[in-house]
């Protein structure tokens, strides 16, 4: 969903990654992908507290835990271009081992964070 806080459910920031963990043997270390995300120093903080981008970056984190098949709308809305680049090298690190579909409209985020385009339009 594209409104992030849609999809935070707990207190905290790392109640949020706990939460999203499936303990699978591909899921990354989401302490590393916090810290990737530049979200560590904020562990404790309740998601609903963080800005915009920050509340971004946690649900992309949460969206890594070793899923098979992960699907991105705008996962970049709203953050800052430091973290679009942190963002697009996690997109990458997921899909090196599940199917990743990035929904945006963005050429910019694509040529970053994807390996192949497919372009629909609307006919009228």
């Amino acid at each position: 969903m594209q409104d992030v806080q849609r999809q935070l459910f707990t207190e905290s920031v790392m109640a949020e990654i706990e939460l999203a963990d499936t303990g699978a043997t591909n899921a990354p270390d989401l302490r590393e992908v916090l810290s990737a995300l530049g979200l560590t120093d904020l562990s404790q903080r309740h998601p609903l507290a963080l800005s915009g981008g920050q509340q971004q970056r946690l649900v992309v984190a949460a969206c890594v835990a070793g899923r098979r098949i992960v699907v991105f709308g705008e996962p970049s809305s709203g953050v800052d271009r430091r973290h679009l680049t942190s963002i697009a090298e996690e997109i990458r690190a997921v899909a090196a081992g599940a199917v990743v579909l990035l929904i945006s409209d963005d050429e910019y985020r694509l040529a970053l964070a994807a390996d192949a385009e497919l372009t629909l339009c609307a006919l009228d």
